[in-house]
């Protein structure tokens, strides 16, 4: 059985193929290596990459789990289930160290098919073990019998299965906590004062996600059709939508508790276009 192996680049939410070798892991990188030998999906993350985009390659790399990553008109990776993640800012860790000399060992030794994609070589994979044949037992002179002596029967034991149940004392019965119902947050709503300018959403998501790098410098931005998705270092901060009137905000999220902050800047910022 061949076994593929496919490496990939992560720059800016995007993977590209690059040849499958060790010197790619290096600190300016983030590395993705769908391993089939493993059954592996490994991910490099270089000590120089900033952190939003270390935190987009982990989504990334768990996308391919179970389903693996399209390459050309094959697919690899199908049967891997397991994500191990080595940080270089933490080889002091002696299993992410453990780990990245094991890739680096493991990447040392496949060959490249197509200048992208490798295999694992047939004297790479570790033949079965055998197991030595079971010696012959030698035959043993026959030993006389000892003369029979007087069973002395033993003082009864009882065993743990002839304990009465009633003797065993039952557990204190589970206490259920009461459970706590927590309000849902309100949905949120852009204030916006009246002004003669007409904006349209595209603008008035450009001033949202400015405001919301006033609190929060580093950020990750999906778009998908009208819904856009805000992401930090902490996780997701908004999620909201392009409506003809404006901006629609998910309840699901309130920046991260800086939702107020946030929309007052916004606020602000809207007002300095009257101006």
């Amino acid at each position: 059985m061949e076994y593929r192996i496919l490496m990939l680049k992560y720059e800016s939410g995007e993977t590209v193929p690059i040849p499958a070798k060790p010197d790619a892991l290096s600190s300016e990188n983030i590395i993705i290596v769908i391993d089939e030998f493993s059954k592996v999906i490994w991910l490099w993350l270089g000590a120089q990459s900033r952190k939003i985009f270390k935190m987009g390659a982990i989504r990334k790399a768990r996308s391919f789990l179970g389903i693996g990553a399209q390459y050309k008109d094959m697919t690899i990776g199908f049967g891997c289930q397991t994500l191990k993640i080595i940080d270089e800012t933490n080889l002091d860790d002696p299993v992410q160290k453990a780990d990245y000399d094991e890739l680096k060992k493991f990447l040392s030794r496949v060959k490249l098919i197509d200048g992208v994609l490798a295999t694992v070589p047939a004297e790479a994979v570790a033949p079965p073990i055998e197991k030595p044949a079971p010696k012959k037992a030698e035959a043993t002179p026959p030993v006389e019998k000892p003369k029979p002596i007087e069973h002395i029967k033993p003082e009864e034991v009882v065993s743990p299965e002839q304990v009465s149940k009633e003797a065993i004392t039952p557990p204190p019965p589970e206490i259920s906590k009461p459970e706590v119902k927590r309000e849902p947050i309100p949905p949120a709503e852009i204030s916006i004062p009246p002004t003669p300018l007409k904006l349209p959403p595209e603008i008035k998501a450009g001033i949202l996600i400015y405001a919301i790098l006033e609190k929060f410098p580093e950020l990750y931005i999906a778009k998908h059709g009208n819904q856009v998705v805000v992401e930090g270092e902490i996780g997701t901060l908004t999620s909201f939508k392009l409506i003809p009137d404006g901006l629609e905000l998910s309840e699901d999220y309130d920046f991260a508790g800086k939702q107020n902050e946030v929309l007052d800047k916004y606020n602000e910022l809207v007002n300095k276009l009257k101006k």
